[in-house]
């Protein structure tokens, strides 16, 4: 006897109810974990893209630094070095500025001159190759005036390497006269009776490097800003005035704290939009490189593939329902 598909008791609908159950659990579930798995897949493609961009962006600080410490070596290595005394021009006690083209140097002193002049025509970052001797003697291959009283000895650069003996130095970058950001690298060299007699320097300009940065693109909306490791930033893409500010200014604490670790991933807000941020450090200088991006772009992406997940879980979800109503029938009829 035939019943009414729709009647509660009615055989038909329990078989079709249980078939249903059996069908749509699974499939709910299943579209859930997807659901998340995507979103997940999408952060982790972030991180991916942004790890492999920032490794690129430290390949560069490790070669510019490195170049720039083994151009250092170079002096120490020069037959000349080992010369150094207290013949070489000294200015501690000069008066008034010194013009350096009109100085006269013994044969040491030039051919140490000569050789610093050389690494930096062949170094267009370098802005000046210098070194200074524990007598207060000076060498630099810059041709401005040497204002009386300079002491090498004196000056930070030099005070920085003898905290570290016989080991590479890099200085905190600081922005000079015509704007551009610039670090020093330098190292201290001790004679045959172990006493430190010369410290060797390089100021270095990382206008390249910052090039690099604000060329860099992660995605659509993905940028990458470089601080040094106490936040001082080096370089942030379209925002020169926030150059050599502290990120702690920025207001962003998420971010502020996430850069006193190694490494971290961090979700915070800026000019009104949710963004993640991927941060690392780099080995060789301590520098923090962050990558961020919108997290409108991330879910962008995963809403379009959880678009078409949801597209097939409903054809299936129908097959599913034609399938259960026409086999509990088929079943029922009887």
């Amino acid at each position: 006897m035939k019943t009414d598909f729709l009647k509660f008791n009615s055989i038909k609908k329990k078989l079709f109810v249980a078939s249903m159950m059996l069908v749509l659990i699974p499939t709910i579930c299943i579209l859930i974990l997807v659901s998340i798995w995507v979103s997940s897949k999408g952060r982790e493609d972030f991180i991916a893209r942004a790890t492999g961009e920032m490794t690129q962006v430290n390949n560069v600080i490790d070669i510019l630094l490195d170049n720039a410490i083994l151009n250092v070596e170079m002096m120490a290595q020069h037959p000349a070095a080992s010369r150094i005394d207290g013949t070489i021009n000294n200015y501690s006690k000069k008066t008034g500025s010194v013009d350096v083209t009109k100085i006269k140097r013994n044969e040491t002193e030039q051919a140490l001159f000569s050789l610093v002049t050389l690494i930096h025509v062949t170094h267009p970052d370098y802005l000046e190759v210098f070194l200074g001797t524990k007598w207060g003697g000076f060498i630099t291959d810059a041709l401005a005036p040497i204002k009386g009283g300079y002491d090498p000895t004196k000056r930070p650069w030099y005070n920085d390497a003898l905290k570290n003996p016989g080991n590479p130095v890099i200085s905190k970058a600081y922005v000079s006269t015509n704007g551009e950001t610039v670090i020093s690298g330098m190292k201290s060299f001790k004679d045959k009776t172990g006493e430190v007699f010369f410290v060797g320097g390089i100021d270095i300009s990382l206008k390249s490097l910052t090039d690099i940065i604000n060329n860099l693109k992660i995605g659509n909306t993905g940028f990458v800003i470089l601080t040094e490791s106490d936040g001082t930033i080096l370089a942030y893409p379209g925002k020169k005035n926030l150059i050599s500010k502290k990120i702690s200014e920025l207001g962003i604490n998420p971010l502020s704290e996430g850069i006193k670790s190694e490494s971290a991933t961090i979700y915070f807000d800026l000019d009104g939009k949710n963004r993640l941020a991927r941060i690392l450090t780099s080995p060789r200088a301590g520098w923090k490189i962050i990558g961020i991006i919108e997290q409108s772009e991330i879910d962008a992406s995963a809403r379009s593939l959880r678009f078409l997940i949801y597209i097939a879980g409903l054809i299936f979800t129908a097959g599913a329902i034609v399938a259960g109503y026409y086999a509990a029938k088929k079943i029922s009829d009887p």
